[in-house]
């Protein structure tokens, strides 16, 4: 297995084989972006690497992290009602 430190994870990377923590938990699994959220989780808990057998097959960064991301509007519960005649 490689090592790959978290800093050098980028938001948006997908690995062709799931990629692990202390090579035994599941940190993503092989297809599925890195978000921004996996890598700050790893950070606050003090992991400086992580370990996969598989390479990188595509980085799609996002222009806007998470972070400063609009939230959509939320559906509303509110029911409008009209008079027919």
């Amino acid at each position: 297995m490689k090592t790959i430190p978290v800093k050098d994870l980028q938001i948006g990377s997908v690995f062709s084989e799931a990629v692990y923590i202390d090579g035994d938990f599941l940190f993503v699994p092989a297809g599925v972006e890195i978000r921004e959220k996996d890598i700050n989780r790893i950070t606050s808990l003090g992991i400086e690497s992580v370990e996969t057998a598989g390479d990188i097959v595509t980085t799609t960064y996002k222009t806007a992290p998470e972070s400063e991301a609009v939230n959509p509007p939320k559906a509303s519960n509110t029911i409008f009602l009209t008079e027919v005649h």
